[in-house]
């Protein structure tokens, strides 16, 4: 069952969300738009204290996709380019649904 609502994305991230490299994660894009549909996936930005990469980057994925019921889109802090349409989204209508 996917999870539908913003309060619900930030309740399941922050009951899963264990990994002490992590500083922060933005949600982005339809959902932080409130402009999802039933086709839509989840973006969400990881800042981070070190690279998430390879393996680690997969299982992060894979662990995010069971719980919220969906596809999920991440974008780290190191592949994020300055000033990319993806930066301004971030910046502009990211909510933030997870803080260490």
């Amino acid at each position: 069952m996917a999870v539908t609502s913003l309060q619900e994305i930030r309740k399941t991230i922050n009951s899963i969300c264990q990994d002490d490299r992590i500083n922060r994660i933005v949600l982005f894009g339809s959902y932080a738009r409130g402009s999802e549909d039933d086709h839509s996936d989840i973006d969400l930005f990881i800042d981070s204290d070190r690279q998430i990469t390879g393996f680690d980057y997969f299982e992060l994925k894979a662990c995010f996709e069971d719980a919220l019921g969906c596809e999920i889109d991440l974008v780290s802090d190191v592949d994020l380019i300055p000033y990319s349409r993806i930066e301004n989204e971030i910046r502009t209508t990211g909510v933030t649904v997870y803080e260490r």
